[in-house]
């Protein structure tokens, strides 16, 4: 426990100093680059974009003040890609980037790969169904337990992010991950309560992979990321070389944009369907209420329905926007809360951007 204190309490140094000084590049650029990784090019200009507003979205995004800690912001308009700034480095562009907890909206849309490619009947059946082996370990009140209660946040065990359950899930590292969540105390019935934790998606990485009889990350990179172009990411395991479900995906700034895109099209990419309309659909309607933000199968749902985003740790977000034909991704350092790049500041900056471009 010593070092993680240890660990937190420099972080909090260094955050205090950060404003001193001059983290943001000085020069301003933000036309897209040609890679040849998928993307067709539309820079922003004044054809397509208000560059009042846009000047005010840059500024911001380059400003050493509140939006300090962003690294990237990627907007792909009508499918092509109208700007990218990276205003700490352009390393950022083709560095895979920690996502925290954008990773389990990922994990959302595995299980609707494994739903609509057969390996799951449907979100209503028991997590036990596909993982009867763990029967054993678990209270007698967790086994009516749905995957759709585990996309929503409501199966009831007691898990907290931010108490022991988490310091022992980084730092004991305990030797069967899946296990060890089902051993968890129950906090309320399943479907009762719905509170924010990572035991949930967690649990739905060893369903997946058990239903489909594969590595989770096999089936990712076959089912998702191949049929986009994505090669260059990390997923980082437990030492029983089990995906982390709530945290451990990395994925680079423009590849982000691709998922958003694949998202906005109601999952259809260069022709090929990779995740089904009706689950996109389902994913992103909202199911519950968590900090009172409507959410989805692991995804946030915006009240007036214009849009839908995945959040991480820090400021990792990707959100999509129909009505504007929008992708937006931003990511962000994490150093610590008092620095953080916030959901109001990147909704400040996803707003400015649909009320900037040109339809």
């Amino acid at each position: 426990m010593k070092p993680i204190i240890t660990i937190l309490i420099l972080l909090l140094l260094l955050s205090s100093c950060l404003k001193d000084e001059e983290l943001k590049l000085k020069t301003v650029e933000y036309q897209p680059a040609e890679l040849n990784d998928g993307w067709v090019l539309n820079p922003v200009s004044s054809t397509n974009f208000n560059m009042d507003i846009f000047n005010e979205v840059m500024k911001a995004v380059y400003s050493n003040e509140d939006f300090l800690l962003v690294r990237s912001l990627v907007i792909v308009k009508d499918g092509k890609l109208m700007a990218e700034a990276y205003p700490r480095t352009l390393d950022d562009r083709d560095e895979p980037h920690h996502l925290w907890s954008t990773t389990k909206s990922f994990i959302s849309m595995l299980t609707g790969i494994a739903i609509d490619k057969g390996y799951i009947n449907s979100v209503n059946d028991s997590v036990f169904t596909y993982i009867p082996e763990y029967m054993q370990y678990a209270y007698p009140e967790l086994m009516p337990l749905t995957i759709e209660e585990c996309l929503t946040m409501r199966s009831g065990i007691d898990y907290d992010n931010d108490d022991w359950e988490e310091e022992e899930l980084l730092a004991c590292v305990p030797d069967e991950l899946t296990r060890y969540i089902v051993e968890r105390p129950m906090k309320a019935k399943p479907g009762a309560e719905t509170f924010y934790k990572n035991s949930d998606p967690q649990l739905l990485v060893k369903v997946v992979s058990t239903a489909a009889k594969t590595d989770l990350v096999e089936f990712a990179d076959q089912n998702l990321f191949a049929p986009l172009g994505i090669t260059n990411y990390h997923w980082s395991r437990n030492k029983d070389n089990t995906p982390y479900g709530g945290f451990g995906l990395w994925l680079t700034p423009r590849d982000l944009a691709k998922v958003g895109l694949m998202l906005l099209n109601n999952g259809q990419y260069n022709n090929h369907q990779i995740l089904s309309t009706n689950y996109i659909k389902e994913a992103t309607t909202a199911k519950t209420v968590i900090n009172e933000k409507d959410y989805g199968y692991l995804f946030w749902v915006d009240d007036s329905r214009r849009y839908y985003w995945t959040w991480g740790a820090g400021g990792q977000f990707i959100f999509v926007v129909p009505e504007k034909s929008l992708v937006v991704v931003i990511t962000s350092e994490q150093f610590a809360d008092e620095q953080n790049t916030t959901f109001g500041q990147a909704r400040y900056l996803v707003e400015k951007i649909m009320e900037g471009v040109k339809d």
